[in-house]
């Protein structure tokens, strides 16, 4: 029998590729020929379960992390993640935000970072004319040049001061005396009226040319941003979007109405189709690429007296613009919430089949409670509990927002 000394580094390299991140972090630390071998990356690694990402220790700084594989709670120091708010996940990076609205993208684990414009800066890209099947848009293009009646007169700007009064600013004030006080905001400002969801298109380990998007504002706007730009381009929709998801080379985003729509930037938002029987009573909607197939998930609205959890799952062909409904995920887990939707295989035996896991979304029901939990909602019984003990770690809602997240060192 070949000893474990004995063998080759490319051997290594495969076996290692099938262990969960934890496993290989231990492995990489017996020694510095091993600890070469895991950073060679030359075999794709097997699919990992999401962890949840907690809330900061006030005391010590580190962030808390919950293996549900192991059933373990980690205490990392991750300095980049000091004072920071987490409004998303999406290819093993995080989105975060500090009390003064700057944003990155961040991989905690290799320290990679994304410096990403300021969200006071983003602007909306005006489509010439209005296809069928698209939103009209209630926004002006501020790249076009305003038409003046003859004889006005024009300011150093080219505006005339009556539409300065008139077209363009109403009034404005001031909440402080800049001089006396800093603008920050609290980290409930940042979960209900800037950052709803943000994902990413590609990993940017792998892909220099990624999008990220956020659906961002109290009306739930979207907002883009690729490498090299300096603002972000948004898309505005009546409804207010609710998620977002790269598919199939495009971007698509669901409404609060539970209408998918087509989105690119210089165009308007295109319905694609909506779901009638679930356009009152979706509390919110998730869209899931389950191995090539779209998936529309509704999380039902709950009786606050009684509280629960009820989904419905729809498979979506975008070309007829159809939908079915599911009666079970095939014996797959999905994870939804804040981060990019995960689908993990029937062979991760730690997750429980055909179960949907899930983080609290409902914002009257967070603030009502003033804490988040997690469960997992079985398709086949119909039945939902929470998959880590109430004891254990209980958020504070005002200050934390519970996230999955999949490591990817």
């Amino acid at each position: 029998m070949v000893s474990w000394s004995d063998m080759s580094n490319d051997v290594l390299e495969y076996v290692t590729s099938f262990l969960p991140f934890t496993d290989q972090k231990r492995f990489s630390a017996v020694c510095q020929s091993w600890r070469y071998v895991t950073k060679q990356k030359r075999y794709p690694p097997a699919p990992q379960l999401p962890w949840l990402v907690l809330d900061e220790n006030k005391e010590t700084k580190k962030r808390n992390f919950f293996n549900i594989t192991e059933k373990r709670h980690y205490s990392i120091d991750i300095p980049e993640l000091y004072g920071q708010y987490i409004c998303g996940s999406s290819y093993g990076w995080l989105f975060t935000v500090d009390k003064r609205i700057n944003i990155r993208l961040l991989n905690p684990f290799t320290r990679e970072c994304f410096e990403l414009p300021h969200f006071t800066c983003y602007e909306y890209h005006q489509p010439a004319s209005h296809p069928e099947g698209s939103v009209p848009s209630t926004h002006y293009d501020y790249d076009e040049p305003a038409s003046l009646p003859e004889g006005s007169v024009e300011d150093a700007r080219g505006c005339t001061f009556k539409q300065l009064r008139e077209e363009i600013v109403q009034k404005a004030v001031l909440s402080h005396d800049p001089n006396k006080r800093s603008w920050e905001c609290t980290f409930r400002d940042i979960r209900e009226i800037f950052v709803q969801r943000a994902v990413l298109s590609h990993d940017p380990k792998k892909r220099s040319d990624f999008t990220a998007m956020i659906v961002f504002g109290e009306y739930s706007v979207l907002l883009m941003w690729k490498p090299g730009e300096r603002v972000w381009s948004a898309i505005d929709l009546h409804e207010g979007f609710r998620d977002v998801i790269y598919f199939r080379g495009k971007f698509y985003a669901v409404s609060s109405m539970a209408a998918i729509y087509a989105v690119e930037v210089g165009s308007r938002p295109k319905r694609i189709l909506t779901v009638p029987e679930h356009d009152i009573d979706c509390e919110w909607p998730y869209l899931v690429d389950f191995k090539g197939k779209l998936l529309l998930v509704l999380r039902l609205h709950r009786d606050f007296k009684k509280p629960g959890n009820k989904f419905v799952v729809y498979e979506v062909d975008l070309k007829k613009g159809t939908y079915r409904e599911w009666n079970d995920l095939h014996s797959h887990a999905i994870f939804v919430g804040n981060n990019s939707s995960v689908v993990i295989g029937p062979r991760k035996i730690s997750c429980i089949r055909n179960g949907i896991y899930f983080n609290d979304m409902c914002k009257s029901y967070r603030w009502r409670y003033r804490e988040h939990y997690s469960g997992v909602y079985n398709m086949v019984s119909r039945t939902w509990r929470r998959h880590r003990s109430k004891k254990n770690h209980v958020l504070d809602a005002r200050n934390a927002a519970l996230m999955w997240f999949t490591p990817n060192a």
